[in-house]
């Protein structure tokens, strides 16, 4: 498995010099450390975690919807005991990985280009989207879409952003001609903002259409995060 770059979709305000510590957190995956713990507020470097030889090639950070913290590791032995490696075929999990509107957890296979279905009441694990569906190749970001009824995926290897039906399991290319596609997140406008190479392009989530391309490069990172907006335990579950 190859290393590669994450792209960061988030913007960091300024802290006061007089910032006050405060009880959330945010969680930092670093891959080739482990995924580190700051005061959100200060800013300041708490811990880490877990050990670096528990948790290695760390990725996507997410608090889940029973308070607990999901955490990928790429390059582990397993995500965990309730999510075995290479559960339902799934190969190079990616920073992707998110809660759909049905309780269940969506974990992007970069490497088996597919999507894969973990549900936390059962422990069961199942193929969500199969490899290759709608051409994808390199699955990368996942994004559930605001009338709970859909996700958006992006496809880094075929360049586009597909848009998969949760309740019939339809997938439709809904944008083409992106370079590299790897995050994605909805705009205060409602517009979608997708990377595309070292850019953000604003597109469209009903018709796919794109409206603007940020005209200033964005700096490449090696970090994922997830914010916590109050605290969250620490407890892992991969």
């Amino acid at each position: 498995m190859f290393l590669r770059a994450i792209t960061i979709l988030l913007a960091f305000l300024a802290l006061p010099a007089a910032a006050q510590s405060c009880g959330s957190r945010l969680y930092v995956s670093g891959f080739f450390s482990t995924v580190h713990v700051f005061d959100a507020c200060t800013g300041q470097y708490l811990r880490d975690l877990d050990a670096r030889s528990r948790l290695s090639g760390a990725m996507a950070v997410r608090l889940g919807p029973d308070g607990f913290l999901y955490a990928v590791a790429e390059t582990g032995a397993a995500l965990g005991p309730a999510f075995p490696a290479r559960a339902s075929g799934l190969a190079g999990p990616d920073n992707g990985m998110t809660f759909g509107p049905d309780g269940n957890l969506y974990v992007p296979g970069y490497d088996s280009n597919s999507v894969v279905r973990w549900d936390p009441r059962t422990g069961a694990t199942s193929v969500a989207v199969a490899a290759g569906t709608a051409g994808l190749f390199h699955t990368r970001g996942l994004l559930p879409a605001r009338d709970g009824q859909h996700i958006f995926i992006t496809s880094e290897g075929s360049g586009a952003l597909l848009k998969w039906n949760l309740a019939s399991g339809a997938v439709a290319v809904l944008a083409t001609g992106l370079v590299q596609p790897t995050g994605i997140d909805y705009g205060t406008d409602g517009m979608l903002l997708v990377s595309s190479s070292t850019s953000v392009v604003r597109i469209d989530p009903a018709a796919g259409a794109r409206v603007t391309v940020s005209a200033r490069p964005l700096p490449l990172s090696r970090f994922s995060s997830c914010w916590c907006r109050r605290p969250c335990r620490s407890a892992l579950r991969w």
